[in-house]
């Protein structure tokens, strides 16, 4: 039987116990919002924002579930619980602050048996060009690091996304335009090159949970 996967955005209400589920055999994964993208009034290349990490857990019990989803540049952590109790979590990354990269969502942060690292932001600088946001953890590594800012072009790259559902990070402004905004889900910012341009948004979590239903099919057995 193939198994249901659900997938939750910032803004998503919490679901209702399918009438399929099986405690026995599913998993819930969480990826963190991610950190927007350094800013200045001044001309430079801006830091990037940090990307959100990973958390996975398998065969959790459904009882009376409750979820926050990170809409990315909040800070805010992702997760699940079941009657009150944490069973899953991600942490968000960081925003950049001016300069100074944004740090990715920690490991050791969250709650789950898989937990894995966000990408660091790209450091900014003088050079006229941002550097790049971190990319968001997934389901088969950390995410990338971001690039930091350059002297000439290209920008700093984004970092690139570590499986599933995790987005790479936005690459810097070229002089004189904005940072690129992360991708989902967890994308660091990439940062922006002052003067009055902007820094990229970091991009919102994202909740996806897999099962495999239950069969609904009746034995009935009549003696001979």
């Amino acid at each position: 039987m193939a198994d249901t996967v659900l997938k939750y955005n910032y803004g998503d209400a919490a679901p209702s116990k399918p009438a399929d589920w099986n405690n026995a055999a599913n998993s819930i994964e969480c990826y963190g919002g991610a950190g927007k993208g350094g800013t200045g009034s001044k001309a430079g290349g801006y830091a990037g924002g940090g990307g959100g990490a990973y958390s996975k857990e398998v065969n959790v019990t459904w009882d009376t579930l409750t979820m926050q989803i990170s809409a990315g540049g909040d800070e805010a952590d992702t997760w699940v619980k079941m009657a009150g109790t944490t069973k899953v979590l991600a942490q968000a990354g960081k925003n950049a602050a001016i300069k100074v990269a944004g740090a990715g969502g920690l490991a050791s942060a969250g709650t789950g048996s898989t937990k894995r690292n966000g990408g660091t932001g790209g450091t900014g600088a003088t050079y006229p060009n941002g550097a790049g946001g971190g990319g968001c953890a997934g389901t088969a590594s950390d995410g990338g690091v971001g690039g930091n800012a350059t002297a000439d072009a290209p920008a700093g790259a984004g970092g690139a996304g570590g499986g599933g559902e995790a987005g790479a990070g936005g690459s810097g402004g070229l002089y004189g335009y904005n940072g690129v905004d992360g991708n989902l889900a967890g994308g660091g910012g990439g940062g922006s090159t002052g003067g009055g341009t902007s820094g990229g948004a970091g991009k919102a979590g994202r909740i996806v949970i897999t099962y495999t239903p239950t069969s609904n099919a009746q034995v009935i057995i009549i003696s001979e």
